[in-house]
């Protein structure tokens, strides 16, 4: 990928940081809206992927997180597909 020369090839810690949280907020809104819940239904698709998996308490620590981490990946894949479906509606 070429990098046009005006672009600031350098992203420091702290701009990473805010994107990510950035992100974090973003997703939690949208994962929230009405607009996302009728999205996930009529696509069959749970919010609460892992969640009954995720409060057995006989479960050690690293395997929760573990879940935890992919329930936050399907999440983030949930959220970009619907913003880009979203997006690609709106351009109609």
């Amino acid at each position: 990928m070429n990098v046009p020369t005006d672009m600031p090839t350098d992203i420091s810690t702290n701009e990473i940081n805010q994107a990510t949280e950035t992100w974090e907020h973003l997703k939690q809104a949208i994962a929230s809206s009405s607009g996302f819940d009728r999205w996930q239904r009529t696509r069959n698709v749970s919010k609460n992927v892992v969640v009954n998996e995720l409060t057995e308490s006989n479960q050690p620590d690293s395997l929760l997180d573990q879940k935890s981490e992919q329930q936050d990946r399907q999440l983030d894949v949930q959220v970009t597909d619907y913003l880009r479906e979203t997006l690609e509606t709106l351009a109609y």
